[in-house]
C-alpha cells in the first residue's frame, strides 16, 4: 500500500504550486495596468475586487482559531497554520457566497 504521506504532499505542493501562480498572474496583471496608465471602469472594478479579497483575507486570518485539533491521533497546535487553514477555508466561502450575490443582482438589474 502507497504511503499516504506521499499523497498529502503532493497534494499539498500542487497547492503551492497553484497559488504560486495565482500570485504571480495577479502581480503582473497589477503591474501592466499600472504601467499603462489607463484607469478605465473595470480597472477600478479590478482594484475594488482585490481590495476585497485583501480585506476578507486579514478579516478571516484574525477571526481564525489557534484551538488544537487531533490530527492523526495526535494533537496539532501550531498556532500559524490552525489560522491559515481557517482563513483559506472561510475564506472560500464568503467569496463563494459574495459571487453568487454579484450574478443574482447583475440578473436582476437587466
Amino acid at each position: 500500500m502507497p504511503d499516504p504521506e506521499l499523497y498529502t504532499n503532493l497534494i499539498l505542493y500542487t497547492v503551492y504550486a497553484a497559488l504560486a501562480l495565482a500570485v504571480a498572474a495577479t502581480l503582473w496583471s497589477a503591474a501592466r495596468t499600472l504601467r499603462q496608465h489607463r484607469f478605465l471602469r473595470r480597472d477600478r472594478i479590478a482594484f475594488g475586487v482585490l481590495g476585497l479579497l485583501v480585506a476578507v483575507l486579514a478579516a478571516t486570518w484574525l477571526l481564525g482559531s489557534t484551538q488544537p485539533l487531533m490530527v492523526g491521533g495526535k494533537p496539532y497546535d501550531d498556532a500559524f497554520w490552525l489560522r491559515a487553514a481557517d482563513m483559506f477555508i472561510f475564506s472560500t466561502l464568503i467569496l463563494i457566497v459574495l459571487c453568487f450575490a454579484a450574478i443574482i443582482t447583475a440578473k436582476f438589474r437587466r
